[in-house]
């Protein structure tokens, strides 16, 4: 991968179906706006769909063909967000953008704990960065998930299996358990647990946070918070 100081081309990909609370949407598309302020690309996608229909990794694998290969426009970069996940900082961007530019896979860690794969860890597609380069090196895996992996988790699995460097944003704190008793997801033991309303970052530098189950509803409050919290900072 070069690291060069030639031109880099990066977007910021958020995409959602219509279910999604419009306020949430509304508030991770004003808080990106006003953060990148115009010097990085940000294009949402909003689809009318029907979960039964197509799923998640469905709609990844559509956007990163139609944005790599057959957009107007070049971009040499993406950073996948989730409709429910945001980054911390124009710093937090720059970082992720500068690793991802250096070579490697960079976002949240997480772990598909309803598989049985050997606790396998991985960059989720909750804050996921890479450029077109590394993408084809892994072998422009499919998004979807399988009856092993979860979506998103075969970029990282054709990472290690190819030899590709991997950095694992790791949870810095949460905010809430995901259910009334308090229960943590586990990574592994060399990992922090990590629940609703997680700040993930590498060094003990916050870059993202991520609500989870904004589909639910049940927790949006706290993504309208945040989102409200750093508005008043920019």
């Amino acid at each position: 991968m070069s690291t060069t100081d030639g031109p880099k081309y990066p977007l910021i990909f958020t995409c959602c179906n219509d279910a999604i609370d419009k306020k949430l949407v509304k508030m991770q598309h004003d808080l990106i706006s006003k953060m990148v302020d115009g010097r990085i690309a940000f294009r949402p996608m909003y689809h009318q769909f029907d979960i039964k229909d197509m799923d998640h990794g469905d709609i990844l694998n559509k956007s990163l063909y139609r944005l790599f290969y057959e957009a107007s426009e070049y971009w040499d970069c993406i950073l996948i967000l989730d409709i429910d996940a945001i980054p911390l900082s124009y710093h937090a961007i720059e970082k992720t953008l500068m690793l991802a530019y250096s070579g490697t896979l960079v976002g949240n860690i997480q772990r598909s704990n309803h598989f049985d794969n050997d606790k396998h860890t991985y960059v989720a597609p909750s804050y996921m960065c890479f450029t077109r380069e590394y993408y084809e090196r892994a072998g422009s895996p499919t998004m979807n998930a399988n009856h092993k992996y979860d979506t998103g988790e075969l970029l990282t699995v054709n990472a290690e299996r190819f030899g590709l460097p991997v950095t694992k944003l790791v949870p810095l704190h949460s905010e809430s358990g995901y259910d009334d008793n308090g229960s943590m997801w586990e990574l592994t033991d060399q990992y922090p647990k990590y629940g609703i309303g997680t700040t993930f970052g590498i060094a003990g530098q916050p870059i993202s946070y991520h609500l989870f189950g904004s589909r639910l509803g049940t927790w949006d409050h706290l993504f309208h918070k945040k989102c409200e919290d750093i508005l008043r900072t920019l």
